[in-house]
């Protein structure tokens, strides 16, 4: 031990005997033994606290003379790996000298935005669990994947999948593909798609929740704009049922090549969602009629589109259909 880190741990001592008062010497063994362990609990306390404060400042130096005058790396669930989360060096340091890579949730933070790429590259070398899950803020569990393609982090996401992460892992607030998309992180979205991430599921949300643009970014890096539910619901009925508000996203997904004249599994045609949509809903009809959905498909019950605009009593609805349906019965008479 060199003198510095001589003087440094005998100067924690003088500290902490302070802060106890003196200790007696009465000679008794079993007083003896009290003191001593006062004393080493007190200097362990010191020397955690210190050594959370150096490896939060990346103070390298410190942690290195903290570490060699025996402070507990481990403490607290290696609580110092986490707040030196963002020093590479620090953390290598701490590392090495035997801190719990998954005690911590340490990954996950450093997959976040303020981050560093090196200290990811660390975690992982060092065995850190990919798809560990770590609880937010908001009380919500989450991985360093989601993390990452929140923050829009490539880079990181990349490392994450090469490393095995769960592309498709499902959480309270979403996956990765959905969180990307929401953040307008088209390399992201990219890379998750490639990787195998659920397509569908990211659409869905987005539609539902009427974001055109993460719409828009899921059909350019390649997502189907034909993909189904196990019902075979495809992304435009969710578009079409959310009336007006839907009209934007549904022409995004029918450039992208979506069919106007898809069924569900009971064979409910596109323009029947439009129909039974509970909000304003005239532009999206005739969006689809002037798409080429087929005004006469029925479904199992043998109903169309018009019958039903008949039944709800949507005015405007069924003018539109009927003059749909006149126009395509003069064009069959001969």
């Amino acid at each position: 031990m060199g003198t510095y880190t001589r003087c440094a741990v005998c100067l924690c001592l003088a500290v902490m005997l302070g802060a106890y008062g003196e200790v007696p010497d009465h000679g008794d063994s079993e007083t003896g033994e009290k003191a001593s362990s006062i004393v080493k609990e007190a200097i362990g306390n010191k020397a955690h606290t210190a050594l959370l404060d150096a490896a939060g400042k990346g103070s390298v130096r410190t942690v290195k003379l903290l570490l060699a005058a025996g402070a507990d790396v481990k403490r607290n669930d290696s609580e110092a790996l986490l707040r030196g989360v963002h020093h590479a060096e620090v953390v290598k340091l701490l590392l090495d000298a035997g801190a719990d890579v998954n005690a911590s949730g340490a990954l996950f933070h450093a997959a976040g935005g303020n981050g560093r790429v090196e200290v990811v590259k660390l975690l992982l070398d060092a065995g850190a669990d990919v798809n560990a899950e770590v609880i937010n803020y908001f009380g919500n569990r989450r991985t360093a994947l989601l993390n990452a393609a929140s923050a829009g982090r490539a880079e990181v996401v990349k490392l994450l999948l090469d490393a095995k992460a769960d592309v498709n892992a499902e959480h309270e607030d979403g996956d990765a593909l959905t969180a990307a998309a929401f953040g307008l992180h088209a390399e992201v979205v990219k890379l998750l798609l490639d990787a195998g991430a659920n397509v569908l599921d990211a659409l869905l949300v987005a539609t539902e929740n009427g974001h055109a643009d993460a719409v828009k970014l899921l059909l350019d890096a390649g997502a189907d704009a034909n993909a189904k539910t196990e019902d075979d619901m495809t992304v435009l009925m969710l578009a079409a049922y959310s009336g007006n508000p839907g009209v934007e996203i549904a022409k995004l997904l029918l450039d992208a090549g979506a069919d106007v004249n898809a069924k569900d599994k009971y064979d409910m045609a596109v323009l029947r969602y439009a129909v039974e949509g509970v909000v304003a809903k005239w532009d999206m009809v005739k969006l689809l009629l002037d798409a080429g959905a087929d005004a006469d498909a029925k479904d199992v019950d043998g109903k169309t589109a018009l019958m039903v605009a008949r039944e709800s009593g949507s005015g405007g609805i069924v003018e539109l259909l009927e003059a749909e349906d006149q126009q395509a019965n003069d064009q069959e008479t001969p």
